[in-house]
């Protein structure tokens, strides 16, 4: 049996590797996590808007959809409500009736 004093030396460069290489893909996936979050956060947000009555009317422009999962809080910047020119119900409306008439 013989006796390294390096073996470990390592073994703890061996875990110390791990455990830093455990951290960077925890703290990556966090990340794209947050990302993806936030763009289903938006596309969520301006299709309720989109499928209420107030959406057949009005438009919902706004930048800068932000959550955040610690404080359980969402936080929207330059939010504007525009009207629309023609509401949606009475374009569809037109629509089906130039098809009815060709």
């Amino acid at each position: 049996m013989t006796n390294n004093p390096n073996a470990p030396l390592k073994t703890r460069t061996k875990l110390g590797i791990i455990l830093i290489s455990v951290i960077v893909i925890i703290l990556t996936a966090g990340f794209v996590i947050y990302i993806n979050i936030n763009k289903m956060l938006s596309k969520a947000l301006t299709n309720a808007f989109e499928s209420s009555p107030a959406g057949e009317v009005y438009e919902l422009k706004f930048k800068n959809l932000r959550a955040n999962p610690l404080q359980g809080s969402i936080s929207v910047l330059d939010v504007s409500l525009q009207r629309r020119e023609s509401p949606k119900k009475i374009l569809s409306l037109y629509q089906q009736l130039d098809h009815a008439e060709n």
